[in-house]
């Protein structure tokens, strides 16, 4: 039978992939969101796409997978991003088709489970807690001593995340994590912070057997914990790097994933690997094509692959094995400022210069602009290639300082630099 896969969300570059793959019989139908319709691309190449709206049940979701494969029998069911990978599940489930486990979607969703579980399991015992007011954050505190960090118990794009030092911040760190939104539950998670560096994971799984790819270093602000830089591969001696393979494999194995991409965010502390999140999808801020070019494994392509049942791991661990081919960094830029943008300059500059591979602005005239406190509230990005990870990241910074944002500022009406 000719594969008929069901994208659940707009699906990025995945359909179009998935086609390519499986040949001119295969086809693609979408499922999602009506916000989402927008971002679809190719729309005319989907045999079908279905819209629904934000509060449709998980029920309603299912019945029209149901009509799809009544008319069309569907052959995957694929999910790229966060959002409704629950749906996705409820409706292979239904199908009848591979998916993830509830329970394990249910868990890398929620970091309060998440932290359950992996403490139950004996992997990481990082002090957290879910609180419900001011009194509740008070005795959290006093148990564990700041800093700590203040986040959604579900949330996206870094948002709503506070780091708190001290008493005179608890009140205002609670409120802003328990902001509720489309990106953020408004139930707040409270965590011991970790010190140490940051690495993500990129890991594929088959069968429940999991093939760490790489390990990214990640670069943070310090006050929100909003990314503002990677670089792949990691500065990591082998016996980090081995520590950091066997505690990622003990956690995908603890939250129960069977196959397909995961990205785990981890702090090198001293005491060893911590989780901070992961997640059941390739990481986001163009982490996938660092990868491709540092390593030479199209992670992309691998999860194509893998929603149209074909294995990859083994093809993946061979080309490993010949190690990196340099070091590839991207860096954030940001107007970090509350207004209007009125021009972004030097964009020029930046791609013209030593080790540049890209320059991609992410916001354009007109657009509002506001302090970074999400990934949504960066302006540009640069990607850099060179000989070590250290030196592709500093030229990606080096070519990101020459990129200005001109802000009309919301109060004074004036151009802000």
């Amino acid at each position: 039978m000719p594969a008929h896969v069901l994208v659940v969300g707009p699906g990025a570059e995945f359909p179009g992939i998935i086609r390519k793959i499986g040949g001119p019989d295969t086809r693609t139908s979408v499922i999602c969101r009506n916000s989402r319709v927008k971002l679809i691309q190719e729309p005319d190449r989907q045999t079908r796409i279905v819209a629904l709206p934000a509060d449709a049940t998980a029920q309603t979701w299912v019945q029209w997978a149901r009509s799809i494969h009544d008319t069309d029998p569907v052959t995957a069911v694929g999910a790229f991003g966060e959002q409704d990978q629950d749906r996705a599940t409820d409706i292979a489930l239904a199908l009848g088709l591979p998916t993830h486990h509830p329970d394990t979607v249910a868990a890398i969703h929620n970091k309060a489970l998440m932290r359950a579980r992996l403490k139950d399991a004996g992997i990481d015992d990082t002090p957290a807690a879910v609180v419900s007011d001011h009194e509740e954050a008070r005795r959290f505190a006093e148990q564990h001593g700041y800093p700590l960090i203040a986040k959604p118990v579900q949330g996206t794009a870094s948002s709503f995340v506070a780091r708190i030092e001290s008493d005179s911040e608890l009140a205002a760190g609670f409120n802003y994590a328990g902001t509720a939104s489309d990106r953020s539950s408004g139930t707040v998670l409270l965590e011991k912070f970790m010190t140490g560096p940051q690495v993500s994971v990129e890991a594929l799984s088959e069968n429940g057997e999991h093939l760490v790819v790489g390990v990214t270093a990640k670069f943070s602000d310090p006050e929100h914990l909003i990314e503002v830089g990677h670089a792949c591969p990691a500065d990591l001696d082998m016996a980090m790097h081995d520590e950091i393979v066997a505690y990622v494999t003990d956690v995908l194995n603890a939250l129960g994933v069977q196959f397909g991409a995961t990205h785990t965010e981890l702090v090198l502390t001293a005491e060893g690997p911590r989780i901070i999140e992961s997640h059941l999808r390739l990481g986001g801020d163009r982490i996938a094509d660092l990868v491709r070019e540092a390593l030479g494994v199209d992670l992309v392509d691998c999860v194509a692959k893998q929603t149209l049942g074909v294995a990859v791991l083994e093809d993946v661990a061979k080309s490993l094995a010949t190690g990196p081919l340099c070091g590839s960094a991207i860096w954030f830029v940001a107007p970090d400022l509350r207004g209007t943008l009125h021009a972004i300059e030097g964009v020029a500059t930046a791609t013209g210069m030593a080790g540049v591979t890209e320059v991609e602005t992410l916001i354009m005239p007109g657009d509002v602009t506001r302090p970074l406190r999400s990934s949504f509230d960066r302006g540009a990005s640069v990607r850099a290639q060179a000989g070590t990870s250290a030196e592709a990241v500093r030229l990606a910074r080096v070519a990101a300082e020459s990129i200005d944002f001109l802000v009309r500022s919301d109060q004074s009406g004036a151009l802000t630099l």
